[in-house]
C-alpha cells in the first residue's frame, strides 16, 4: 500500500526562498523511510494551479522538474513523468517560474513505491509584496501579514562574493486556515528535530521569499555571520485557541525536503519574532503524539478512485492534505486521541467543492478506514486521470523522419501534443475535465503532421485505454527542418522549402509548434562554420514558453557582425548543379515576444533563452 505522508499544506520554493511558518504538531516516523537510496520506477501525473485570491488558474506552459527528469505543463496546466526512476527515500517535484511568470516557485514530495502512480498538485501564488531594491529601501519590507528586516543584512551571491548591487525580491503571505493556500505550503512538513526523531508540522503562519540580483536570474543569500528579523502573523482564528509562546524555528534541506530544527520564535501580540541566518524555508513546531491512518476510497464495486485530495482538519484548526494514488489507497500519520474532519475536496475556478465529509476518531493506536462514494457524490468529480496506451512502430527507425505525435482534442479542438520519439508500447495518464460535459479524442500523426490514424474517442472514466498498434513507414530524406528544443525534449520535423530573394537565398518552414523556422544567407553561399553577418533567423512558436496570456514567442537575429545569442550555423554541402543544401545549426537566443498588431518581436528584459538544435537539407529553387 502506498506510503503517504499527510501534509499540513502543499509546497512553495527553490531559487533562495525563506518560507518561515509557525507550526504545532508531532509525528515520529520510521527514520529508514528516509535513508533508502533505492531507485524506484514510478509514474508521476499532476497539474500546476495558481491561486490569486479566490481564484484558481491553470498554470500553463510551465516547467516541472523531477530530480533529473523535466516536463512542460500544457496549456491547461497538467504534466506527467511516465516509468521513471527516483530514490525510494523521497522524491520532490518542483516548479521554478520562467523570468516572465510573476510567481512564487513551489515543489511537492512523494514517497514513492515501485510500479505505483502518484497524482499530484502543484500550487504557486503571487508575490504579495515585491520590490527591486530591498536595500534602496532602507532594507524594510513590511505587509499587514508579514515583515521582514534586512537593515543590518549583508548579502552574497552562489559564489560567495559580497553584493553590493541592487537586490529585488518577491514574497508571499500563506495563510493556513485559507482552504484555498492547501496547495501552496512547502512539502509533507516532514521535520527531524535537535534530538535526531522525525516529527510533523500543523501552521500558525508562514511566508515566502525568493531574492535575486535585480534585472537577473542569480540567486542571493545572507552571507555567513549576518542574519534577518522575521514577523508572521498569526491568524485571528488560530489566535482564539490557546497559541504557543515559544516555539522551535526549523529550516526546509531543500536536497531532501525534510525540515530541521534552527532556533525559536516568540509570540508578540499576534506575531511571531524569530531571527534567520540564512534564506531557506523556514518554520515553527512543538511536539504532539501521533499514529498511522491507513485509507481506500472506492466506488460502490470496489472500484478504486484516484487522484482524490484528502483534508484532516484538527479542532484548533490546522489542517493536513494528501491525494489517493492510482490503487485508491492513502496512509499518512495523524495526532493520536484527537477528532479529525475528513473531507474528499476539490478545487474548482472559485473555490473548493466538498464531495465527502465525515468526522472521525479519536484513535489511539493505528487505525485502516474504507469510504465509499455513491453515485451523488461520484457527480461531484470535475476531473478524472485515465491510463491511455498504444503501440508504433518506425519501419526506419534510425531516419530523421522516426518521429511522431500523439494529439489530444476536447470538444474537437486541440488542447495537447506528445512528442512519440522511438518504436514501441507508450503509455501516458490524461486528466479529462469536466468527465460528464466535454467530450474528448486522440489521434497519431507523423513528421509532418498527416494522420496515420483516425480520430479515437476516449470514454471519461478512470478504466485503461489501449488505442491500438500503428506503423510509420515513410521516409524523408531532402527538403526538411529538423529541429529540437533542449529544455522540452521536443522534436520538430517540418517540410522545407528554400529559394532565392532580395537577393538572399533563404531556407524556411513550419510544423506544430512552430509558426515559422527561417534562415537566411547571401549569394554567393559559402561552405562552412559561417560568421555572425554571413546568416540571420526568425522562428515563432506556440508551445514551449508561452506567457499567462497565450502570446506568441520566439526568436530573431538579423545580418550583424556580433552574434545574438551563441548560435552557429554551418554549410555542410551545397551542389551548385541539383541546388541541394545541407546543414545543421546551434542557436542559444534571448526569448522574444511578438506583437501581433504591429509584426515585431521586443525584447522582455529577463534573460531568459531558448536553446535549438537541427539540421536541414533542401532543395534551393531560383
Amino acid at each position: 500500500m502506498n506510503q503517504f505522508s499527510f501534509k499540513a499544506v502543499t509546497f512553495l520554493i527553490l531559487i533562495s526562498i525563506l518560507v518561515i511558518g509557525c507550526r504545532e504538531d508531532n509525528i515520529n516516523l520510521n527514520s529508514n523511510l528516509f535513508e533508502d537510496d533505492e531507485l524506484v520506477e514510478v509514474t508521476v501525473v499532476g497539474k500546476a494551479i495558481i491561486i490569486d485570491g479566490p481564484h484558481v488558474l491553470n498554470l500553463g506552459y510551465a516547467q516541472i522538474n523531477l530530480g533529473d527528469y523535466e516536463a512542460r505543463t500544457t496549456y491547461d496546466g497538467h504534466f506527467s513523468f511516465t516509468k521513471v526512476k527516483v530514490k525510494k527515500s523521497g522524491a520532490v517535484i518542483s516548479y521554478t517560474p520562467g523570468t516572465h511568470h510573476d510567481l512564487m516557485p513551489a515543489f511537492q514530495k512523494i514517497y514513492p513505491e515501485a510500479g505505483k502512480t502518484y497524482f499530484v498538485e502543484i500550487t504557486s501564488l503571487p508575490p504579495t509584496f515585491s520590490s527591486n531594491n530591498i536595500i534602496g529601501n532602507g532594507g524594510l519590507v513590511e505587509t499587514p501579514e508579514f515583515s521582514i528586516d534586512f537593515s543590518t543584512s549583508e548579502f552574497v551571491d552562489e559564489s560567495g562574493a559580497s553584493v553590493s548591487s541592487p537586490i529585488s525580491i518577491k514574497a508571499a503571505y500563506i495563510d493556513p486556515t485559507n482552504p484555498m493556500h492547501s496547495g501552496t505550503v512547502p512539502g509533507d512538513f516532514v521535520g527531524l528535530d535537535s534530538e535526531q526523531s522525525f516529527v510533523s508540522l500543523a501552521s500558525y503562519g508562514m511566508i515566502a521569499v525568493e531574492l535575486q540580483k535585480e534585472g537577473t536570474n542569480e540567486k542571493v543569500n545572507l552571507a555567513p555571520g549576518s542574519h534577518a528579523n522575521i514577523k508572521v502573523k498569526v491568524p485571528e482564528k488560530m489566535m482564539e485557541n490557546n497559541v504557543p509562546l515559544r516555539i522551535p524555528l526549523w529550516h526546509l534541506n531543500e536536497s531532501n525536503g525534510i525540515w530541521e530544527e534552527e532556533g525559536e520564535a516568540l509570540l508578540v501580540g499576534n506575531y511571531y519574532h524569530g531571527k534567520v541566518s540564512h534564506f531557506s524555508f523556514w518554520n515553527c513546531d512543538a511536539p504532539f503524539p501521533v499514529t498511522s491512518l491507513t485509507g481506500y476510497v472506492s466506488q460502490e464495486d470496489g472500484t478504486p478512485i484516484p487522484n482524490l485530495t484528502i483534508r484532516l482538519t484538527m479542532t484548533m484548526g490546522a489542517s493536513s492534505y494528501g491525494t489517493t494514488d492510482s490503487e485508491g489507497n492513502f496512509k499518512g500519520m495523524i495526532p493520536s486521541n484527537e477528532e479529525l474532519l475528513l473531507e474528499i475536496i476539490e478545487l474548482n475556478g472559485t473555490g473548493e467543492t466538498i464531495i465527502y465529509s465525515s468526522t472521525i476518531g479519536p484513535f489511539s493506536s493505528p487505525a485502516t478506514i474504507n469510504i465509499i462514494l455513491g453515485e451523488e457524490e461520484q457527480s461531484l468529480i470535475t476531473s478524472v486521470t485515465k491510463p491511455i496506451s498504444f503501440d508504433i512502430d518506425f519501419c526506419h527507425e534510425d531516419s530523421i523522419s522516426s518521429s511522431a505525435s500523439l494529439q489530444i482534442f476536447k470538444d474537437g479542438d486541440f488542447v495537447k501534443i506528445i512528442s512519440i520519439p522511438n518504436s514501441g508500447t507508450h503509455e501516458f495518464h490524461q486528466f479529462l475535465a469536466p468527465p460528464n460535459i466535454s467530450s474528448y479524442e486522440v489521434q497519431i500523426f507523423d513528421y509532418s503532421n498527416t494522420p496515420v490514424s483516425p480520430r479515437i474517442a476516449i470514454e471519461p472514466t478512470i478504466e485503461p485505454v489501449h488505442l491500438g498498434s500503428f506503423t510509420v513507414c515513410e521516409n524523408i530524406e531532402e527538403n526538411f527542418i529538423h529541429v529540437e528544443h533542449e529544455a522540452s525534449g521536443l522534436s520538430t520535423l517540418m517540410l522545407a522549402r528554400g529559394g532565392l530573394g532580395h537577393d538572399n537565398y533563404y531556407i524556411s518552414g513550419d510544423n506544430f509548434p512552430f509558426h515559422l523556422f527561417r534562415f537566411k544567407f547571401p549569394s554567393p553561399i559559402k561552405i562552412g562554420l559561417l560568421s555572425p553577418q554571413d546568416y540571420n533567423y526568425t522562428f515563432m512558436y506556440e508551445e514551449f514558453y508561452p506567457s499567462l496570456s497565450n502570446i506568441i514567442r520566439g526568436g530573431q537575429c538579423s545580418f550583424d557582425p556580433e552574434p545574438c545569442g551563441e548560435e552557429s550555423l554551418t554549410i555542410t554541402s551545397y551542389d551548385e548543379t541539383t541546388g541541394k543544401l545541407t546543414g545543421e545549426f546551434d542557436i542559444i537566443t534571448p526569448v522574444l515576444t511578438y506583437e501581433a498588431s504591429t509584426g515585431d518581436f521586443f525584447e522582455e528584459g529577463t534573460g531568459e533563452t531558448i536553446h535549438l538544435t537541427g539540421r536541414f537539407s533542401v532543395y534551393l529553387e531560383e
